[in-house]
């Protein structure tokens, strides 16, 4: 195929791709919390249940154990964005976006989803002392699977089955599996695949072995799924058979994967919430994108001159590919997400200026222009690979150790670098060779070589100053941070949370407002409203701050209901110790990754030299982090900035190693 041929279908391609996601750009937003409202589900642990099944005292630490698994429940496509915060000693509360289906979310978040395994010998034999021998008979109104008298075909009591199966201990459960399961096709049967890990595999396959003949039944939620015979040795894998239709198997193959709940929940009140912030916000946000993104298209014109043209039109292609992508995968979109979305418009024009630095090179030392064109992008592309694959190493170090939104980032930030790479390549590519053969397109004067427009900062140069500028952040700023400079938002710590009922309905900005006028002790507040009350979450209040807290509410928002009063309690935060270990995890495990990946890419002269490059941009990046650590915590300490959820992400999708990799 020749190269003309070549660039005919790359045009093809990429007109094909711009009309499909202009129609799928017109498809209905999924929007957050913040910004379109949703669900709030009270739910409390059912204490007594859990003191007889495990037969010890409800210990409050248990609540934190169920966060994971309703925030894996929840965000099993890994791009939804709910709210969970605990309630000491057993309430936790999940706030939903944006959802469709408000009472099968419900359903699915509480189920206990508790898989157990028993040996039957009473199953259509008379081994051992059993009141009767049992069959497995299908119910004809609901189709499941029960345990019958053989004699009498009569179902077997609850009590029985309670005595005989349920107060015995299971030979395996769902905690003992690995989060693979997944649902096939077997002939026309949806079944359901799973696997033991390693100490549940030993305790299946030696059962297994011993009880040849007789009956493994398996129970989800106590209701009976299957009972096969036990015909040999049966390794630390199978499959789960029953009444599924694919749904029905995909959902339940997410919740076994999400985990089981290590305690039975029940719904105390559901609530629908309005948007937490007002239009005038999200206005501003989209406002100060557009204003953003008009900056960076100024700069690559002016800066670039055609090329640069170019990349604005294949920037704005990104955006539209980006907007596409987001629908088509029903990704919420929150103001933080925006506000992420809008950062990523800007970073994502980092491949051109590497293609287009060596363009000018090429341009620069007297080759044509196809040639120039050709070169440029080959001597960038190894460049643009390797911190694109570095940053895929990343999400996926994320989306393993992270649950929630942290997967939820991970696949946007995958998503994000997977366009920037189609839009830098292939459309810029595209674009470029399709003005080879104009005669505007022949003259260098439009590619930014031999002008004097553009100052050459000599960056090296300066060395010293900048090693003298970091060490002037970084040192004050780790004393800073010991010394407690870094304040932790509400997202990180918790604190209290008042249920206000006003008399009358009054919008989240407003109640805002009313609650930051009170000062720094207040800053960073979330508000929300439903249809008849306002919630309000600070930080830890004292009697004196939350009496304050109320009457300035009462003074300057509204009046309360009458006869009603405000309920507080303490809450935790939306980010948990566990979650912020996770991360912390995830930082050393995508750090040794990076290293091992340049370590390879960059061992022409042998694996040390490699090594060498490797360590180096792993140890730029901590000094960026450690740059922000300091600059927040001395402004903390100064101006009691403070950081939380957005500032965390913001500064994860900053630092890439393309600079490094140059």
């Amino acid at each position: 195929m020749t190269g003309k041929q070549n660039r005919g279908m790359l045009f093809t391609i990429v007109g094909l791709v711009i009309v499909a996601s202009i129609i799928i750009a017109k498809m209905q937003t999924k929007y957050g919390l913040d910004i379109k409202g949703g669900l709030r589900v009270v739910m409390s642990a059912d204490t007594e249940e859990y003191k007889r099944r495990e037969k010890k005292e409800w210990n409050a630490s248990i609540l934190e154990k169920v966060r994971p698994v309703l925030e894996n429940r929840v965000n099993s496509t890994g791009v939804s964005e709910p709210t969970l915060v605990t309630q000491p000693p057993d309430r936790i509360i999940v706030e939903l976006p944006d959802i469709k289906d408000p009472t099968k979310a419900i359903d699915r978040i509480k189920a206990t989803v508790s898989m157990t395994f028993y040996l039957l010998p009473q199953l259509g034999t008379a081994e051992g002392t059993p009141p009767a021998i049992w069959n497995v008979s299908k119910d004809e109104k609901t189709g499941k699977n029960v345990l019958v008298d053989a004699a009498t075909n009569q179902p077997i009591s609850e009590a029985v089955i309670q005595a005989l199966v349920f107060d015995r201990d299971p030979i395996v459960t769902g905690r003992d599996l690995l989060p693979n399961s997944a649902p096939q096709l077997q002939g026309d049967k949806p079944v359901i695949t799973f696997e033991f890990n390693g100490e549940g595999s030993r305790i299946f396959e030696d059962i297994t072995r011993a009880n040849r003949g007789k009956h493994l039944a398996i129970f989800l939620d106590k209701e009976l799924l299957t009972a096969p015979t036990i015909n040999g040795v049966i390794p630390g894998k199978g499959i789960i058979e029953g009444n599924f239709t694919l749904e029905s198997a995909k959902e339940l193959s997410d919740q076994l994967n999400a985990g089981a709940l290590p305690v039975s929940l029940k719904i105390e009140e559901t609530r629908v919430l309005e948007a937490t912030l007002g239009r005038e916000a999200v206005a501003q946000t989209t406002r100060a994108g557009a204003i953003g993104l008009a900056l960076v298209l100024l700069f690559m014109l002016w800066k670039y001159r055609l090329p640069g043209v170019l990349a604005n039109v294949a920037l704005i292609l990104y955006t539209l590919f980006s907007i596409a992508a987001f629908k088509l995968l029903e990704m919420t979109l929150t103001l933080p997400g925006i506000a992420g979305f809008i950062l990523s418009i800007g970073m994502a024009v980092d491949a051109n200026i590497l293609i287009f630095e060596r363009l000018k090179e090429e341009l620069a030392s007297g080759k044509t222009l196809k040639a120039a064109i050709d070169n440029g992008f080959k001597r960038a592309f190894t460049a643009i690979f390797d911190s694109n694959i570095c940053t895929l190493l990343t999400c996926y170090v994320l989306y393993t150790f992270g649950t929630g939104a942290i997967r939820g980032f991970a696949v946007t930030l995958a998503l994000g670098v997977a366009i920037s790479m189609f839009t830098a390549i292939t459309c810029t590519r595209t674009f470029l060779f399709a003005l080879v053969g104009t005669k505007g397109g022949q003259n260098a004067g439009l590619f930014g070589v031999n002008t004097k427009a553009v100052r050459q900062w000599h960056v090296m140069r300066r060395r010293n100053l900048w090693i003298a500028i970091s060490i002037a952040i970084i040192v004050p700023g780790l004393v800073a941070y010991f010394a407690g400079g870094l304040k932790r938002g509400i997202d990180f710590t918790g604190g209290t949370e008042l249920q206000v009922p006003f008399a009358q309905r009054h919008t989240a900005e407003r109640v805002k407002n009313a609650v930051s006028a009170l000062g720094k002790d207040f800053e960073g507040s979330r508000v929300v409203i439903s249809e008849d009350r306002a919630f309000v979450v600070t930080r830890q209040l004292d009697d004196a701050k939350r009496v304050a807290l109320i009457n300035a509410l009462t003074t300057n928002v509204g009046p309360l209901r009458p006869g009603s009063s405000v309920a507080y309690a303490n809450v935790s935060g939306t980010i948990s110790d566990e979650l912020s270990r996770q991360a912390f995890y995830a930082v050393i495990v995508a750090s040794a990754l990076i290293v091992l990946y340049l370590t390879i890419r960059f061992s022409i002269g042998g694996w040390r030299e490699g090594l060498k490059y490797g360590l180096c941009a792993v140890a730029a990046l901590i000094h960026d982090v450690f740059v922000v650590l300091g600059a927040f915590a001395i402004l903390g300490m100064f101006l009691n900035w403070q950081i939380d959820t957005p500032v965390s992400y913001t500064h994860l999708r900053a630092h890439e190693t393309k600079a490094n990799l140059v």
